[in-house]
Parts: C-alpha cells; structure tokens; sequence
C-alpha cells in the first residue's frame, strides 16, 4: 500500500487518467489492495498485459482476487484486488459537483461463472462516505435471474436498480456513471451509459434516464463528507467478492464531462444523443 498522494487535474476537465492502455506500471494509483503477488499463483494480482481484442496496440490489467489475501492483517472471507485514487474538488467536494467515471470490462475464459449467492463489485464511481461502503455509486455483476452462465449489471448490490442489463462475455464493456451528489431538491442525479461495441446506451436506473440521487439510497447526504480527518471520497476498479475471480479492465479516468470519461475500446462510437 503506498501513501495517498492528490492526483492534479489536468488539461480541461480532466481529474485522473490512470492510462492503463499504455502504462507499463500503476503508478497512476496512490493507493492499491492486494496488487501484488499471490503465494497461490505466484503471479501478481494485478499485472499489465497485451489486450486480448486489440492485442499488443494497448495494454490493460488483468485483476485475480484469490484466498491468500488477508484483510488488515486478518483472513477475509471477502477477496479483493482493487486500486483507487481519489476525487474531489476544494477540500472535499461541493454541492452540485459534477462527475463522471469511466470504466471498461472484459470477462476472459479464465472469469469464474457467479453461483446464485455470488456476488463481485468491479468498480465504484465515488466509494466512502457517507456512506457505511459503496453506496449507490458501486457497479458489480451478478448471474442473471436464470443463473445460466450469463451475468448481468448491478448497481449498489441492488438488482432492481438496472433490471436485466446482460454483461457478454469476451468482448469489451464500455460503462460512463455520471452524477451529482446532492438531494433532488438541489439537483442530485444519477446516470449510467454502456457500449458493448454497438453504440452508447442510457441504462435506466428505477425506470429514468436520470434518477433523482437521494432515491437511491437511505444513507445519501447533501455533499460530500467534511471530516478532515476522514480521507476524502475515492473511485476504484477491481475485482472484489465472496469467491476469488479474474476480471480485466482497460480504462479508468474521472472527469467533469462525459467525454472526459468516456473509453474508447470501440473507436467511432459516438457520444449519446443526450449526456446531461
């Protein structure tokens, strides 16, 4: 684990690009669990390597939680290997900060199909207060309601958020979560695209384009925290569960426009007809 260290915007509206398509390294991260070698494999958990679509044109990581990982010096019965770095503006954010998060997902033949009482985070938009964990922010995958080898979407460990949004295998899944931390009433919303190589889609979340934030969640505020001796509000990638598993990943940048956000693993792709 390394020291945390503020990541400086930087051109437009630009905050963090952690560069995964043409790193050699993840020294974009200033804080990382459970990257490093595994006694089991002896690979490590996090490791850089050739896409396996676009080959050696882009490299992207390659994240396998497993058994031998100890949480805070103590066994876990959930595995993980994650890397985050923070998001915030001013001190700790502001009421009617605009974010957005982009993210992208491919299952390899090595991922390990998900049982009914399974359950795998792979990413947060902003992970921390105030909430107890993830909060509404979080995406993870599920088995579809037939558990028969496909999974889908979820948002915030709940599945009636997104409905039956299927994740294929081995293909790239382009994700940009927008939002605005705040109660409706100040504007607070949340949105969710995906591309699949066919084009941006709007998920509806609870049936809406853009949901009202503060319906979400129980334990929503109006803002960020503002503890300072709490750490600020982070965004992460990995493959974190109750069963060790292999996910790849090949993007990962916060910004404040879509287009900031947005990967590229289908180039052409246009943006949205409609991008708050």
């Amino acid at each position: 684990m390394s020291a945390q260290t503020v990541v400086p915007p930087s051109s437009g509206g630009l905050l963090f690009d952690a560069a995964l398509t043409s790193r050699q390294d993840l020294g974009a991260y200033p804080y990382q669990i459970n990257t490093g070698l595994s006694p089991i494999t002896g690979r490590p958990r996090a490791l850089l390597m050739d896409d396996p679509v676009h080959g050696s044109a882009r490299t992207v990581l390659r994240m396998a939680s497993d058994q031998s990982a100890d949480h805070d010096g103590h066994p876990s019965l959930r595995v993980q290997c994650e890397t985050e770095t923070f998001i915030r503006s001013a001190r700790h954010g502001h009421i009617g900060d605009i974010y957005y998060a982009g993210f992208a997902l491919f299952l390899p033949d090595e991922f390990r199909d998900l049982a009914e009482t399974d359950w795998l985070t792979i990413g947060a938009g902003a992970y921390g207060s105030p909430y107890g964990g993830s909060g509404p922010l979080s995406l993870g995958l599920r088995p579809t309601a037939d558990v028969g080898g496909e999974h889908r979407l979820v948002l915030a460990d709940r599945p009636e958020l997104l409905g039956e949004v299927v994740v294929p295998r081995g293909r790239w899944i382009d994700i940009v979560m927008g939002f605005r931390l705040a109660y409706a009433e100040n504007g607070g919303w949340l949105s969710v695209w995906m591309n699949t190589g066919e084009g941006w889609g709007n998920l509806a979340v609870l049936g809406e384009d853009r949901a009202s934030y503060d319906a979400l969640s129980e334990g929503v505020n109006d803002a960020w925290h503002r503890d300072e001796n709490r750490s600020p509000n982070s965004s992460r990638i990995g493959v974190y569960g109750n069963q060790p598993n292999t996910l790849l990943h090949g993007w990962h940048r916060i910004g404040h426009t879509f287009s900031d956000a947005m990967p590229n693993s289908h180039p052409g792709s246009p943006l949205p007809e409609k991008v708050q």
